[in-house]
């Protein structure tokens, strides 16, 4: 019986996938695009996370990556699946220890309240987040 190399399922995620990353950067271009053009100005960076969080963030968006590659590079054999599946362990076991760091640092810095739920007034922050995002940060 031949290998399906093409289940639906991965056909689905594929598409999926390449929408968003369309998504991204046809984002990118209107926000560039229809962005005010205006005359630089020196401007002082704001962070809204501390550090510890923006470390955090960013490991985790390159071990998805990671995590990604690896499981395609197994499934497909493109690498012997020793190493593939070695590295996929080896991220999935530094991408679960970043999830604990991640729960036990919210937890003692206090940045845990950012994360309850406030249910009174809920819709409504909803609909000014997505007007945000669709057509606010284009401003």
């Amino acid at each position: 019986m031949e290998k399906n190399y093409w289940p639906s399922w991965l056909v689905i995620a594929a598409v999926a996938l390449a929408a968003v990353v369309l998504a991204i950067v046809v984002h990118g271009i209107l926000r560039g695009k229809l962005a005010p053009k205006h005359e630089r100005v020196p401007e002082a960076k704001t962070y809204l996370y501390t550090l510890p969080l923006r470390l955090w963030h960013w490991c985790n968006a390159l071990l998805f990556i990671g995590l990604t590659a690896s499981g395609f590079l197994k499934y497909f054999g493109i690498v012997p699946k020793e190493i593939a599946g070695g590295a996929h362990r080896m991220m999935a076991m530094i991408f679960m220890a970043g999830w604990l760091y991640f729960i036990t640092y919210n937890i003692v810095s206090g940045n845990g309240r950012n994360y309850v739920i406030k249910f009174k007034g809920f819709l409504g922050r909803c609909a000014l987040q997505a007007r945000y995002y669709l057509y606010g940060i284009m401003k």
